[in-house]
């Protein structure tokens, strides 16, 4: 997970009550962010994509936020949030053998930062959820701020626009810190 979501005391007490004794204190924005997905996904009786987005909402309408980019996966779903439209997050369904139909997956980002390799799917289909185009598959989609991805145990895709306005309280580069804009930049 990627976000940048600034520490508040609003944050803190709304995570502080969390009716699990699985999840200690949040630190990083992520960890608060998750605790707050986990927090939703229990009010919303474990409706995942509840959860995530009555977070998102949450966070949006209440803390002042740079970019909430949120992938979470079960041995068995993926989901995926991408908000603001600060950076990209995108998704590619990619049929067995990808498109030439007789490779294993092999993505390398054009920056090198990012490498992906399975040979098992040279005969299965897969869901890639990745910060850039991993490879010259035109199939690459970017999700649209405030989408959310998720992907079922059948690897049925649905997506939905959970968020359709900015945050109330928009942070740019310059309102981080100089570690939490690095971390952004990914420096």
């Amino acid at each position: 997970m990627n976000s940048q979501i600034a520490s508040t005391s609003v944050a803190f007490d709304r995570n502080s009550t969390l009716p699990t004794k699985k999840i200690t204190l949040p630190i990083t924005p992520s960890e608060r962010f998750f605790a707050l997905v986990t927090k939703e996904t229990e009010a919303h009786h474990g409706n995942v994509s509840a959860g995530i987005a009555a977070a998102a909402r949450w966070a949006a309408a209440n803390l002042p936020v740079y970019a909430i980019n949120l992938i979470l996966t079960t041995p068995t779903e993926l989901w995926a949030l991408r908000y603001p439209d600060t950076h990209d997050l995108y998704v590619l369904q990619r049929c067995p053998g990808g498109p030439h139909g007789n490779r294993h997956l092999e993505h390398t980002s054009t920056a090198g930062r990012i490498r992906a390799r399975s040979s098992s799917l040279v005969d299965r289909r897969a869901v890639v959820v990745a910060s850039e185009r991993m490879d010259e598959d035109p199939a690459w989609q970017n999700l649209r701020s405030g989408e959310l991805l998720h992907v079922g145990p059948d690897q049925t895709a649905t997506r939905r626009i959970v968020l359709d306005h900015p945050p109330r309280h928009p942070l740019t580069l310059d309102d981080l810190g100089s570690h939490a804009a690095a971390s952004q930049q990914g420096q």
